[in-house]
C-alpha cells in the first residue's frame, strides 16, 4: 500500500502460496496506547496455531547452511 496509514482500524492481506487471510486489528486502548491483534482465517493467532498443530507435523533442519522447515 502506500505510506499512509491508519492509527486504528483493521488491515487485511494474503500469506504464502495457499493465500492465506491474514488480518491486523489496531484498537486504541487509551490516550496514545494501542493493541494489536492478528487474525488468521478468522481465528486468533492462538487458536489457530493450536489448530494447525493438531492436523501437521512440523520439522525444522539446516541443510548445508540453509533453515528449512518441512510440514506435512
Amino acid at each position: 500500500r502506500d505510506w499512509m496509514f491508519k492509527l486504528v482500524g483493521k488491515e487485511t492481506f494474503h500469506v504464502g502460496g495457499t493465500n492465506t487471510k491474514a488480518t491486523i486489528n489496531i484498537d486504541a486502548v487509551s490516550g496514545f496506547a494501542y493493541e494489536y491483534t492478528l487474525e488468521i482465517n478468522g481465528q486468533s493467532l492462538k487458536k489457530y496455531m493450536e489448530n494447525r498443530s493438531k492436523v501437521t507435523s512440523t520439522w525444522l533442519l539446516n541443510l548445508d547452511g540453509i533453515d528449512c522447515r518441512v510440514v506435512l
